[in-house]
């Protein structure tokens, strides 16, 4: 099994996002080779389920799925409006975070 451990932040964004981006593609590599991974912060109700949610989506869940499969598997997780709202835009911050680095490559 991997660990993977969160730093602390009282809203997500930025720091949440690059997290997800370094370690995801290793969470996604060891959940395609059957194994299990586990996801911890502080008190594995915010930022833990946060980033297991935004996993969920990136593995093709849409995004109410993946926050109402993350809190039966531990309620009141996504504790807060604001992580509620970063799941639900995931997809949209990720396709605009893409166009602009595409953009990017274009112009060099």
């Amino acid at each position: 099994m991997a660990a993977f451990a969160y730093p602390g932040c009282r809203y997500p964004g930025r720091k949440i996002r690059t997290v997800v981006k370094v370690s995801g593609p290793a969470i996604h590599e060891r959940l395609d080779a059957g194994q299990r991974v586990l996801i911890h912060c502080r008190g594995s109700l915010g930022r833990t389920r946060l980033v297991a949610g935004l996993v969920l989506v990136e593995r093709g869940f849409d995004a109410r799925s993946a926050i109402h499969r993350v809190r039966a598997a531990r309620p009141h997780a996504i504790e807060t409006a604001a992580q509620e709202r970063f799941v639900l835009r995931w997809p949209t911050m990720e396709k605009s975070a893409s166009q602009r680095n595409r953009d990017r490559s274009n112009v060099e």
